[in-house]
């Protein structure tokens, strides 16, 4: 057996499975680090055409659920307060829909 040092013996295959485990966190924490060091070299420009893109991509989500909605029949809420109407939709679609808890 391997006498680890502190003590506590430990077989052959225990300590090739911890040293393993070991090179497998290594290897993640590696791997992290040179994702973060990529981020961090990534110019300005870079940045802003990836947070541009993705602006662009959510933007043109929400136009294709403003279309659905123009086209489905659905529920909005509405409210006192005028900021708080419109906040939620549901789409009916084709079959059953269920309102509120489905075991209320």
């Amino acid at each position: 057996t391997y006498a680890a040092p502190g003590g506590g013996g430990m077989t052959p295959e225990e300590a090739a499975a911890m040293r393993k485990q070991m090179e497998e966190e290594i290897r993640a924490q590696l791997e992290a680090n040179a994702s973060a060091m990529a981020d961090m070299q990534m110019s300005g420009e870079d940045r802003t055409a990836i947070a541009q893109q993705q602006f662009n991509e959510d933007q043109l989500k929400l136009l294709e659920k403003e279309k659905e909605k123009d086209n489905t029949a659905h529920i909005t809420n509405l409210n006192e307060d005028n900021a708080l109407s419109g906040v939620i939709h549901h789409l009916i679609q084709a079959g059953e829909n269920v309102v509120g808890r489905r075991d209320g």
